[in-house]
């Protein structure tokens, strides 16, 4: 089966690339590691992106008493390794989180 990946290159309408102002310096001392220079210009230039259904960029932002991307991160990341190790190891994704 071939797909049209194109559906993946084009914005869209509901959710634009829309750029979101990080202090990176604040972000990585708060999360204790380092983000890639690639991954910090794509998020500085287009904010968070979404390719299709199961790929998704994420940038580190935060609402006041709404939603916080060190927590986020941390949440998401657990529940993954929890999820993974709960299948038989045949189905478990090479991609890891």
């Amino acid at each position: 089966m071939t797909s049209d990946i194109s559906t993946f290159t084009t914005p869209s309408a509901e959710r634009p690339p829309s750029p979101v102002p990080v202090d990176w310096p604040a972000v990585e001392d708060r999360l204790g590691l380092r983000h890639p220079a690639e991954y910090k210009r794509l998020a500085d230039r287009h904010g968070p992106l979404d390719f299709g259904e199961y790929v998704w960029i994420h940038v580190p932002c935060v609402q006041q008493d709404r939603f916080d991307y060190g927590e986020w991160l941390r949440a998401t990341h657990r529940a993954a390794r929890i999820e993974v190790r709960e299948l038989p190891e045949a189905e478990r994704p090479v991609l890891h989180p």
